[in-house]
């Protein structure tokens, strides 16, 4: 294996003079570079961020904080939870009151709503009856008309059955009288008249003209 250019306290002597020349914390691309660009940079940036974070948690845990800081932490928490209690529940009335106006906006249309159909329906209603009124009324006027169209057509038909009957009472009497007048006139038969024939005429002979 080989050795490596530079050990671990040459990498992290080489990070805090860095360090402490630019007033932050360096970074291993300038480590590498202080170190002459010798060296592996994986190498140095595992070395250098786990010094790092050694450094950090070493730091964390040397602090303690006095009594009166935890006092004054819970009663902040306190005051925090309950100033986030009162919001939520402003925020909760609000939307409550805003619910309930909706809903009283909604049911105030639904009531006009039904009461606007209410009134169609009863005008509707009417108009029914007053439609069924109509009917009945033409339904008697129809009757009406069917009875005066039926004494109006059958008077004629009467009066032109009689007419017939009688032109076929007069026409019997004519064809009776008609018959009887050619039962007087007819003439006698051929056997009770003279008949008188011409003397036939002699016959010429064919050579007199």
């Amino acid at each position: 294996m080989r050795t490596p250019h530079y050990s671990e306290a040459e990498i992290i002597a080489a990070g805090e003079k860095l360090t402490l020349s630019h007033g932050r914390n360096a970074n291993p691309i300038e480590i590498q570079k202080e170190l002459g660009g010798k060296g592996k940079f994986s190498r140095i940036r595992d070395i250098w961020n786990g010094y790092q974070a050694d450094k950090t948690e070493g730091l964390i845990a040397e602090i303690t904080l006095p009594d009166q800081s935890h006092t004054r932490i819970s009663a902040a928490v306190l005051a925090m939870q309950s100033a986030m209690e009162g919001i939520v529940a402003d925020e909760i009335c609000r939307m409550t009151e805003q619910s309930i106006r909706h809903s009283a906006v909604l049911v105030a249309d639904f009531e006009n709503r039904e009461a606007e159909l209410r009134q169609k329906i009863q005008e509707m209603e009417e108009e029914i009856s007053h439609l069924y009124g109509c009917l009945d009324e033409l339904q008697t006027h129809s009757e009406q008309s069917v009875t005066v169209l039926k004494t109006t057509i059958e008077g004629p038909v009467h009066e032109q059955t009689s007419s017939l009957g009688e032109r076929k009472t007069n026409h019997k009497t004519v064809s009776n009288c008609i018959s009887s007048n050619q039962c007087q006139n007819r003439p006698r038969p051929i056997s009770n008249r003279v008949v008188r024939q011409a003397p036939a005429k002699p016959k010429r002979s064919p050579g007199i003209r």
